[in-house]
């Protein structure tokens, strides 16, 4: 609505001293309505820039439930550029220590990221992860707290593995590393 543009156009131009109020903004949209409608379809409809590959990796854990109820942590690595799985597998706890043993199994085989993109988890936060991965010369990108839509990619993916998982039983640790294997590949 206009008092949201209003509030948003006030905040991103506060340090230049220029503030709007909500009726300008109402007068401005009824004037540019066709333009407005213009623009919003051109964004719409623009193509995506081109991202590098391996430059940017996406990190994330979910877990599914099992016949037995036990719930098992599932680790998945995306590809920010290329969209692809880089790994996805089940974990037997999730310490930093068994998370970046799966990272360096990832780095060994594709070599390591600029850049490692997580979200708020005190796995992904300790300081054992940061340490290892500025060894490495990896940038660790947290996003915002409550905010999954920074690093939307992989909770896409997860949404998508979820669904699939959903329709099928998985009876025990061993079968769904096959259903893992089979979902990645696919």
């Amino acid at each position: 609505g206009c008092r949201t543009l209003a509030e948003v156009f006030n905040r991103r131009f506060a340090h230049r001293r220029v503030s709007v109020g909500k009726s300008f903004v109402a007068t401005v949209l009824r004037q540019s309505g066709a333009e407005v409608v213009r623009l919003r379809r051109e964004y719409k409809h623009r193509m995506p820039r081109p991202i590098p590959c391996n430059r940017t990796w996406r990190l994330d854990l979910t877990g599914k439930a099992d016949l037995s109820g036990r719930q098992p942590m599932i680790l998945g690595l995306v590809d920010h550029g290329a969209r692809a799985c880089l790994r996805l597998s089940d974990l037997a706890d999730k310490r930093s220590a068994t998370i970046l043993r799966e990272l360096c199994s990832a780095f060994r085989r594709l070599g390591p990221p600029a850049r490692i993109r997580v979200d708020n988890e005190a796995c992904f936060n300790s300081l054992l992860m940061k340490a290892a991965l500025a060894t490495l010369g990896i940038a660790l990108q947290t996003t915002q707290p409550h905010c999954p839509w920074q690093n939307g990619r992989i909770e896409r993916f997860f949404g998508k593995l979820k669904r699939h998982l959903d329709r099928i039983a998985i009876v025990d640790g061993d079968d769904l590393r096959h259903k893992l294997v089979e979902f990645r590949c696919w």
